[in-house]
């Protein structure tokens, strides 16, 4: 089946044929594993730090399916190392809407907050506060708590001035 093709390419690392098996057979396929095979080029190309192609293949299984955290997740991911903070933000800050479960969307929307220099420090804080940061591991409270350290004396600095 398809989602086991997705899973055995992702599971070997041969990410490049994982990118030509998913593509040769996109087109051909029903709706529902037109998706895993978009999450699938998703899921390679950011492996393979094809962050472009990466957003786009994101973009298209979020047309099939709006409401999956993972697709959130690799799409702000990618976007993130694409320098695209505005982008991630939204797509990072959903996907921990959708599964507030997962430490490594509130990693990354911590990473995404801290580079977004558009940002207004009161919006970033406002972001960060919505994580319900008691569920996550040490290493995303550190991240966090840094953050909203760091956020807080670039406030005052701003302040002053």
């Amino acid at each position: 089946s398809p989602s086991h093709s997705c899973r055995y390419f992702l599971s070997l690392e041969d990410f490049e044929g994982a990118i030509t098996v998913f593509g040769d057979g996109l087109e051909a396929l029903g709706e529902k594993d037109r998706y895993l095979m978009l999450i699938g080029l998703a899921e390679a190309n950011r492996h393979m730090e094809q962050h472009a192609s990466c957003i786009t293949y994101a973009q298209q299984a979020l047309v099939l399916d709006r409401v999956d955290a993972r697709a959130y997740g690799i799409l702000g991911a990618c976007a993130l190392f694409a320098n695209e903070p505005e982008k991630a933000v939204r797509a990072l800050a959903k996907a921990c809407q959708l599964d507030p479960q997962e430490p490594g969307h509130a990693h990354y929307l911590i990473m995404a907050l801290r580079s977004n220099t558009a940002m207004e420090p009161a919006a970033l804080l406002h972001e960060v506060s919505r994580l319900d940061i008691h569920k996550y591991d040490e290493f995303v409270i550190e991240a966090f708590d840094e953050f909203v350290h760091e956020t807080k004396q670039r406030m005052q600095r701003e302040e002053e001035l």
